[in-house]
């Protein structure tokens, strides 16, 4: 397979993890790290064709892309804490996470 298409085959990992852990409760803005940090979690220590530095890179620019958003304080806090939602938010999460997944791909590893 293709490395650029095996990088790229990360993309719906991350949404599907993310968008599993996008959910309930009002907080203030979660930061990058925060982010990063659920991320990590919910993908475990590697992701399938990424070196370490690639993949910290890949979840630096995701996190950071979340956070740039225009997702609500309250959904994206949601998400830090690895909470569910409803199956709008939902939507609207894995909607932001794919673009922004996208646009890290591209970025980060082409």
């Amino acid at each position: 397979m293709n490395l650029k298409l095996r990088r790229l085959a990360v993309i719906p990992m991350i949404g599907a993890a993310l968008a599993l852990t996008a959910c309930s409760g009002a907080a203030e803005r979660p930061t990058a790290d925060e982010l990063k940090s659920t991320i990590e979690e919910e993908l475990g220590s590697t992701t399938t064709g990424l070196d370490a530095e690639t993949q910290d890179a890949f979840l630096d620019c995701i996190s950071q892309g979340l956070v740039d958003s225009d997702l609500s304080d309250d959904l994206l806090a949601k998400a830090a804490n690895n909470e569910y939602g409803t199956d709008e938010e939902r939507a609207e999460f894995e909607a932001v996470v794919t673009e922004v997944s996208t646009t890290c791909a591209e970025d980060v590893m082409m």
